[in-house]
C-alpha cells in the first residue's frame, strides 16, 4: 500500500445523483430517506475501495473538486448538484473516519456529457489559506467600504 500521509489526494467516483437527493425537492422528507441512507453507503464503499486501491488518506483541512459529468445536455445548476452529493460525501468522510468539518472550500465543476452520468469527486490538502484568499484582499474592501460610508454621509449632509 502507498503512503497514508495527510499530503495525499483521493481520486473517487460517483453515479450521477438522483434528483431525490436535491435540496430543493418537494414533498415529505421520510419519502427520501431510503434514497440519503443509500447514497451514504454507496460513498462509504467507493472510498473503502478507493483508499485500498490508491493507498490515499487525506486528512484536513481539504479542498473538493467535483466533476459533474451529466448524463444528457440539460442546465444543471452547480449548487444544487453539490447538495445531491451531501449523502454521498457524508459516507466518504465516514470511511476516513473524520467529520467533513474539515473541508475548507469546494469546487464545482461541469464536464462533458457521458452516457449514465457521474461525478468524479477529488480530495486533497487545501494549498492556499483563507488568510491568502480574503484577507490580503481586504484593503480593497476596506477602501470601498469607507467610500460608500463617505458617499452615505455626504448624501446626508446634503440632504
Amino acid at each position: 500500500m502507498k503512503d497514508m500521509s495527510s499530503n495525499s489526494r483521493l481520486v473517487l467516483q460517483m453515479p450521477w445523483p438522483s434528483a431525490k437527493l436535491s435540496p430543493n425537492t418537494r414533498g415529505k422528507w421520510q419519502h427520501n430517506e431510503a434514497d440519503k441512507k443509500q447514497a451514504k453507503q454507496h460513498g462509504y464503499w467507493v472510498a473503502i475501495q478507493a483508499i485500498a486501491e490508491q493507498g490515499a488518506a487525506p486528512s484536513g483541512p481539504l479542498q473538493v473538486l467535483k466533476g459533474f459529468m451529466p448524463p444528457n445536455r440539460r442546465h444543471y445548476d452547480t449548487d444544487n448538484l453539490g447538495g445531491r452529493m451531501k449523502y454521498y460525501l457524508d459516507g466518504v468522510f465516514m470511511a476516513l473516519g473524520q467529520d467533513d468539518y474539515i473541508v475548507e472550500a469546494t469546487l464545482p465543476v461541469r464536464g462533458p456529457v457521458t452516457q449514465g452520468g457521474k461525478v468524479i469527486v477529488i480530495l486533497q490538502p487545501m494549498e492556499i489559506s483563507f488568510e491568502k484568499l480574503f484577507v490580503d484582499q481586504l484593503p480593497l474592501s476596506r477602501s470601498i467600504t469607507a467610500a460608500n460610508h463617505a458617499a452615505f454621509e455626504l448624501k446626508q449632509i446634503t440632504g
